[in-house]
């Protein structure tokens, strides 16, 4: 039997990152404001019924897109102003997300980008009607 995702521990979880991209004092609240943009994200891959390992996949490489988000924050101030979707959306597209420096072979780029261009799709696509 696959491994069932507990949506309320993973939101517990995944409100911790913040303290794991921390370097200087402005970084939790910039971590905070991406994460409360991909918690519907992360929702809908529950929703899904995605195997457990695919959500997992996709989880770790959100925390890898939001510590390079901060981390580029942290050289470029003038981000800081923008909302966090538009702060996301500056750093994931169709084509997938920015290079990441935590990740050594191109096929965990690959991953690492399937889930940005699915989160660009998430954050791009037009609210369903019922």
């Amino acid at each position: 039997m696959a491994n069932k995702i507990n949506e309320s521990k993973l939101e517990r979880e995944t409100d911790q990152w913040t303290g794991t991209w921390t370097v200087i004092a402005s970084d939790p609240p910039v971590g905070k404001k991406i994460l409360h943009a991909m918690h519907a994200f992360v929702s809908g891959l529950t929703g899904q019924r995605l195997p457990y390992t695919a959500i997992n996949r996709h989880v770790l490489n959100l925390w890898l897109l939001c510590g390079e988000i901060v981390r580029y924050v942290q050289n470029n101030q003038e981000l800081k102003s923008l909302s966090s979707y538009e702060l996301i959306l500056r750093f994931v597209d169709a084509e997938g997300g920015p290079h990441c420096s935590q990740l050594a072979t191109q096929q965990q780029q690959r991953s690492f980008d399937a889930t940005c261009k699915k989160l660009f799709q998430h954050l791009t696509m037009p609210p369903k009607k019922d």
